[in-house]
């Protein structure tokens, strides 16, 4: 079918006609050619496939969910339309597949494997008792092959065993002579027979024990069976049966494997659910066989005989339903049976039922049982809960260890971010790692790990991380042994590790400090035996002026820049920003002259066209950056040379090509010229530097991932390759068939009537092999790897069901038997080879990021972190300054008037039903009724908009990111809804009109809870999700140049098109997002493989139309693995990852629901009624007792509040008489022993009060003196009332935490010593009956508390944030005179509780910026003891106290404290 939708007539392009005959007015999509006419007839499938109703386009809309055949919707939809409706499918594939599908399945295979642990642990004694080989068995075995001297004898000959297994399965994918194979396979048979029979000496007279190990049960019996099958009678009876019970020699690889400990280890892992995967698949075949005959009775007679005859599976009896359903289960070409079956059916009914049958048959086996079977495999490679924790300090001193020796640098984008919010990270400090050291020599280890601090890392896995480095690091440590330089010695840092067996983590970070210094001063004294190690090129030194004037342009690809000077902010990132700019023109340059632009311009003919004057720019700029980099820091040897960075390699490699493309257009090159095209694809790599994060998760996933790529490829070989030789010996040279379909093989010759188009071609008959076959090794190991895809699988099957014979004709399920082969290996492949790929890159990329370590709980916590992170705080005006309309409005709108609330909810509903209502063609008084509703429904949301705008007012209104959206919807749906009437439905404005109104359905998200609270979700996790889009956005467009330039020219074939095709990089990246599902990959990929003589080939490449088998093969295959394999199942994880509040019904994150986020808003709202997000800190006291539910946090339960207590407590019988008071003492005595009885836990909550009380300050001090700030308010109440600090964060946060704590607590006591000293002043003071000196200190409490809040607490009616004469800090504040002043009364009891302890300024207390001067941090970090040194000033006191008992003090407190600021500077 060729969709289209307008046509050529004597070269004028002219619009589609209907069936009628009429002109649609409109020419888009594909132009029929000259001769042939547009016609919109009958949808496809006898009108099943269409977007006329909502019933069709629901359908359709499933089968994009399914991933599966939606890109033959796509092209379709392009035909008719244009490009730009692929962006619907793109859009509703990552939308509802990547994104809400997986979360849906995430939740069921999250409860399936929660019940299957419960379960398992329930039947964990009987199961002991059912397996074949017991625990003890298996441990006696393991004791005797220890300690008998035999079976070590015999170890050391076992790899020549495995050999000669290697050498039998390499002769059978080599050789072709199948006589020689049997021979070798009877002197291997006869070899490991004698072998097995050695083995079970061995172990006489304790014979038994031979038989407690799996191994040689599995021997014994291939053992057996192979020499069975071997006996020349037995084998030429068995025939073909030999070729499928050759899969017992094959079965022997077993034994290679298990030799390589990584593969043993992952199988291993993998093996022990092997019982919940039987399981599994006994269920789901027994009720693929129940649902096989229901379907079977269901469809019985619906599609005609002669459809049959064409589609073999068509749902006709029961073993095809049976077969059919497992493809429905396995998606690949899924809609063609249901399509099929739709069009036939006799009434619309039936077509209903049957399609509502298959639909939920596919997502129950599909997206449920098989996502189940991903699961188990997955689960088995990740990190048990167990080893977490010391996994992730494993990770952290790696981390850290780069850190120290490191100087981390931020992306373009990262700079500009914080320059633009104006936030610093605090932990990028440069004191801050040196700190975590301080305290993990301290042994700070104890409550992280809640086991002993000296515990030792497992298999000294310290080492063991540090010894993994990347292909430069392991060229570096060469140079290192060669040269003996430490700038290379990377070694030095695990070195020790190689004599020390038993470092505990203490004593590694101190072996980490040491190694730095070490280090340090060996490059120092290297610098100095070697001054021209530091002179780039050998030409300038370090003093150089043209050096220094270049290192501050750039910065230096690792460390902190040795004898030179540091790059300047400002200029480094100007210089990055403008390579940024020319990258993005270099790539938008490359987008636009493609080979066919090339072609049709001529410019591949002229030396300058304007290209290559782009091009020559191009190159002089980036040689240039090449030139004042390495001026700057040198090539090769020297401290930060150039290539020591791999994304200066990657730019290195970007600027040899834009010389190679550059020389070679001025030459014409002509063979070469493919390649150097394919060059420029390189240059969209420089994008990723603009953002460090990209970078990083594309060394983790590309760079640092390639070996990890290697190791999954290589465990997933043990099937892939097996199965390959299995098929191979089944069906060589069977697959074929002559192009007529009735000649045999000898009969193949001379000429055929070929039927082309209802037109009788003399053709040539030709015996061929189909796409996929397996006739030698080569073969029959790209056709499984490429049906591993489930691409091509349902082909190879009804193929392998045809054969009757070798060189015969195929026929209509002549043998279904061999159809037994491709469904094995399709369903082995689907549960191990595939999911086992990607589950090992997918946890190797998830341990190299660290999120493999994190524990439940600490998944919960940086979860809820994040979701608080984008809650603000509410807004409300002052009611007393609204007009009677505004005052009208905020009832209406702002407190919910419930009559409007319902008003609207009814517009919305009436609003959907008319989107429900749409269908093609429709009836004039039904489209009347759908544009009513639709103005009417925009004019209800744009009054509410206006009414919400007057309550809130238009600046506290736009503030709001959804109220603009709400605002562009609304204004939008309502003017093209207004003009809609007198618009074609068949137009761009119309489908404007409809995307306004589709946009009104979000309206939806704010009325529930749970929708909202996924908004919140998705929001918070939008940078990690973007960031990995962004990287895999780059690939794709890498791809997308490269295909374009490779294949631009290449003629389309059978599976590609007008638009399938790469003539253009939007039609590249289009068939690359199609390809990334596996969409046919494999077929286009042979499309663009041809080669002559089925194409044109000229020496000059813009005159032929080839393509390239080697380059198809490598870009294709290699693009199907980053894509399918890794990007999309990594962008999957981190969906699932980031939205795991949906499959965990309980704990910590179901607490945080919008209601509790409500209450704490209201809490919030009193104190800081403008929402500027900040609160005073004089007000801080008072605003912890406000929050309710999870949010709040108070020493004593509510039942112990002195209000339920006194109505417990007392009893009033007589409201008149105050003295009838009923005292119920049980009652009071009950509750004391449980107040006493809580007496720990009630001190510990006070402790955590403190703290908390006293992180607010801190924050305060952080925030200049703004305020306690909104977000880390609530983030800390999370932090303290759901979660436990050691366990819900990671271990650099922890220790982060730790020290945020200890600062604290040393306030906490300070405090306390300067409120005793206050006690003792005052009592002093009394005691001497110093009655003005008492005045005095109370009247200056009162003074400073007065300028605190005269400096500190803004007006109402004033912004907080600027600086008015109300708010500017007073500088010289007037002194009174305190003693002339009368103060009417002594107030002994309010005194302190006017007082404020908590300010430091008072005192003369000086800190740095984290709230704390460096020597008392420092002595915090270092000192173990609880004790704290009391500052000098009380020995003052007390000094002074003993020598003038009997005189009469008369220095006033302001003199005293001046005093006591002095002395205490020493502290």
């Amino acid at each position: 079918m060729q969709f289209c939708g307008s046509y050529l007539d004597n070269g004028r392009t002219m619009p589609y006609i209907f069936s009628n005959g009429e002109s649609s007015g409109i020419a888009k999509g594909y132009r029929c050619p000259q001769n042939s006419v547009c016609i919109s007839d009958v949808n496809p499938y006898g009108g099943v496939l269409s977007f006329d109703n909502i019933a069709h386009s629901f359908e359709i809309v499933f089968v994009i969910m399914s991933a599966n055949t939606f890109t033959d919707l796509m092209y379709y939809v392009i035909d008719s339309e244009n490009l730009a409706a692929s962006l619907f499918f793109i859009v509703t594939l990552f939308t509802l597949t990547v994104w809400l599908i997986n979360l849906i399945i995430a939740v069921i295979v999250h409860s399936f494997m929660k019940i299957k642990d419960n379960i398992k642990a329930q039947n964990k004694r009987r199961n002991a008792d059912r397996l074949l080989i017991s625990k003890t068995s298996k441990k006696q075995h393991e004791t005797y092959s220890t300690k008998t001297k035999r079976i070590h004898y015999y170890r050391k000959f076992e790899p020549l065993f495995c050999l000669l297994i290697v050498c039998n399965i390499a002769i059978r994918a080599k050789l072709d002579d199948a006589n020689l194979v049997y021979r070798f396979d009877c002197a291997v048979t006869i070899v490991l027979l004698l072998e097995i029979i050695a083995r079970f000496c061995i172990f006489l007279p304790k014979w038994r024990i031979f038989f407690y190990s799996y191994a040689n049960l599995i021997d014994l019996l291939l053992a057996v069976i192979t020499a069975i099958i071997t006996i020349p009678p037995i084998r030429n009876k068995l025939n073909i049966a030999y070729d499928w019970l050759s899969f017992f020699f094959l079965f022997r690889i077993y034994r290679v494997v298990m030799m390589i400990s990584y593969i043993k280890m992952t199988w291993y892992r993998i093996i022990i659910n092997l019982q919940s995967i039987i399981d599994l698949s006994i269920f789901y075949f027994v009720l693929l066989f129940l649902v096989s005959i229901i379907v079977t009775r269901l469809t019985e007679g619906i599609v005609p005989e002669e459809e049959i005859e064409e589609n073999m599976l068509t749902l006709y009896n029961l073993p095809n339903s049976f077969i059919s359903l497992y493809i429905i289960t396995t998606t690949e070409d899924w809609t063609s049976i249901l399509y099929l079956v739709q069009q036939y059916s006799p009434n619309t009914s039936t077509s209903v039922f049957v399609a509502c049958y298959l639909i939920f048959w596919f997502f129950f086996s599909n997206m449920l049982i098989f996502n189940i079977f991903i699961a188990v495999i997955a689960k088995s490679l990740e990190v048990s809960e167990m080893d977490k924790r010391k996994l992730q300090i494993t990770s952290f001193y790696n981390k850290l260890k780069r850190h120290l020796n490191e100087q981390k640098y931020t992306g373009l984008l990262s700079n500009f971010k914080r320059k633009f919010t104006k936030k610093s990270d605090y932990k990028e400090k440069g004191e801050f790692d040196e700190a975590l050291l301080l305290l993990l020599l301290n042994g700070k280890l104890n409550e992280y790990l809640m086991v002993n601090a000296a515990q030792k890392p497992e298999s000294n896995r310290i080492y063991n991380y540090f010894s993994k480095f990347s292909l430069v690091q392991k060229t570096e440590s060469f140079l290192t042994s060669y040269f003996q330089n430490p700038f290379y010695n990377f070694d030095s840092f695990h070195n020790g590790y190689k004599k020390r067996d038993d470092l505990t983590f203490a004593e590694a970070s101190q072996f980490l400090m040491d190694q730095k210094q070490l280090l340090a001063n060996a490059r120092t004294k290297y610098l100095k035996e070697n001054p021209f190690y530091n002179t780039s090129l050998y030409i300038f030194a370090p003093n150089n002026k043209l050096r220094m004037k270049c290192q501050k342009l750039v910065r230096p690809t690792n460390g902190k820049r040795i004898e030179g000077v540091q790059p300047n902010e400002k200029l480094k990132d100007t210089f990055l920003f403008v390579s940024f700019v020319v990258t993005i023109i270099m790539v938008v340059s490359v987008c636009i002259v493609t080979p066919l632009y090339r072609r049709e311009y001529a410019f591949y003919s002229s030396d300058w066209g304007w290209p290559t004057y782009l091009d020559c720019a191009f190159t002089v700029f980036f040689t240039l950056e090449f030139i004042i980099s390495v001026i700057a820091d040198g090539l090769v040897f020297t401290p930060h040379a150039y290539l020591r960075s791999p994304w200066n390699c990657i730019d290195g490699a970007v600027l040899i090509t834009l010389w190679i493309n550059f020389i070679s257009e001025l030459q014409h090159s002509g063979p070469a010229s493919r390649v150097v095209n394919g060059f420029r694809a390189l240059r969209a790599f420089r994008l990723l530097t603009v953002s460090s994060t990209a970078k990083e998760t594309f060394q983790n996933t590309m760079i640092s991932g390639f070996w990890k790529i290697l190791n999954a490829a290589v465990v997933s070989m043990t099937l892939l390759v097996p199965f390959s030789i299995w098929g191979m010996s089944i069906f060589k040279h069977r697959l074929g068939y002559c192009n007529d379909e009735e000649s045999t093989m000898a009969e193949c010759m001379d000429e055929f009537a070929n039927e082309v188009f209802n037109w009788e071609v003399l053709s040539p008959r030709v015996y061929v092999d189909p796409p996929l076959y397996l006739d030698d090794f080569v073969t029959s190991f790209k056709s499984l790897y490429e049906i591993i895809s489930l691409e091509g699988w349902v082909d190879l099957l009804e193929d392998v069901m045809n054969i009757t014979g070798l060189g015969l004709p195929p026929s209509h399920f002549a043998d279904p038997f061999n159809g037994l082969f491709v469904v094995m290996f399709n369903f082995c492949s689907t549960i191990f080879i595939l999911t086992l790929f990607v589950s090992v890159i997918i946890s190797n990329y998830s341990k190299n990021t660290g999120t493999a370590y994190l524990t439940e709980e600490q998944k919960s916590w940086y979860e809820i972190e994040k979701v608080l992170g984008t809650v603000k705080p509410s807004k409300r005006r002052d009611a007393s300054k609204f007009g009677p309309v505004t005052k009208w409005s905020y009832r209406l709108v702002v407190e919910r008037n419930v009559y409007w609330k319902v008003f609207l909810n009814t517009c919305l509903f009436v609003h959907t039903i008319a989107l429900f209502c749409e269908i093609y063609p429709s009836p004039a008084m039904l489209n009347n009724f759908r544009y009513a509703a639709y103005l009417i429904c925009s004019i209800a949301f744009t009054i509410n908009l206006i009414l919400m705008m007057i309550a809130t007012g238009p600046k506290d209104f736009l503030t709001s990111r959804w109220n603009l959206f709400k605002t562009v919807v609304v204004i939008g749906a309502l003017l093209t809804s207004a003009i809609a009437y007198d618009v074609p439905r068949n137009t761009v404005y119309a489908n404007i009109n409809k995307l306004f109104l589709i946009s009104l359905l979000f309206f939806v998200i704010p009325r529930s809870d749970r929708l909202n609270q996924l908004l919140k979700f998705a929001s918070a996790s939008l940078p990690a999700l973007l960031s990995l889009a962004y990287t895999w956005g780059v690939l794709f467009l890498v791809y997308a140049i490269a295909m374009n330039q490779i294949f631009g020219l290449t003629r389309t074939n059978e599976n590609s098109s007008n638009n399938v095709n790469f003539r253009t990089v939007p039609k590249a990246l289009i068939l690359l997002f199609r390809m990334s599902f596996g969409e046919g990959w494999n077929y286009v990929m042979n499309d663009f493989a041809v080669e002559a003589p089925f194409c044109f080939y000229s020496s000059n490449v813009y005159d032929s139309d080839c393509g390239s088998k080697s380059y198809a093969y490598f870009l294709f295959m290699t693009w199907n693995i980053l894509s399918m394999y890794i990007f999309v199942n990594m962008f999957i994880s981190l969906v699932v990852d980031s939205f795991s509040y949906v499959y965990r019904s309980s704990g910590p994150l179901s607490n945080v629901t919008r209601g509790e986020l409500r209450l704490f808003k209201r809490a919030w709202l009193p104190f800081d009624q403008r929402g500027t997000g900040y609160i005073s800190e004089e007000r801080l006291m008072s605003f912890l007792r406000k929050p309710k539910g999870v949010f709040s946090y108070h020493i004593y339960d509510e039942r112990y509040s002195v209000k339920t207590l006194s109505k417990r407590w007392f009893v009033k019988h007589n409201i008149g008489d105050p003295y009838d008071v009923f005292i119920d003492y049980g009652a009071m005595n009950t509750d004391m022993t449980h107040l006493s009885q809580m007496k720990p836990k009630t001190l510990n909550r006070i402790q955590t009060y403190e703290r908390m009380v006293e992180y607010f300050r801190l924050i305060n001090k952080r925030n200049g003196f703004k305020g306690i700030d909104f977000t880390s308010t609530i983030r800390r109440l999370a932090l303290v009332t759901l979660f436990e600090e050691s366990s819900c964060l990671k271990l650099e946060d922890f220790l982060t935490h730790f020290m945020t704590n200890q600062k604290c607590d040393l306030a906490i006591k300070e405090k306390r010593v300067i409120e005793t000293l206050k006690m003792v002043i005052c009592r002093w003071k009394f005691k001497m009956k110093d009655y003005d000196a008492l005045r005095s200190m109370v009247l200056e409490d009162e003074l400073n508390t007065a300028f605190i809040k005269q400096e500190f607490i803004p007006v109402e009616s004033e912004n907080p944030f600027q600086e008015t004469e109300s708010n500017k800090v007073q500088e010289d504040i007037p002194k009174s005179d305190i003693h002339a002043q009368p103060y009417p009364k002594f107030d002994y009891h309010n005194t302190f509780d006017r007082y404020d302890p908590y300010n430091y300024a008072s005192y003369g207390y000086k800190g740095d910026e984290h709230g704390f001067s460096q020597d008392i941090r420092l002595r915090n970090l270092t000192n173990n003891n609880d004790e704290i040194a009391i500052n000098p000033f009380v020995h003052t006191f007390v000094e002074a106290e003993e020598n003038d008992s009997d005189k009469k003090t008369t220095t006033s407190v302001k003199e005293t404290e001046l005093a006591s600021r002095t002395s205490s500077s020493s502290t």
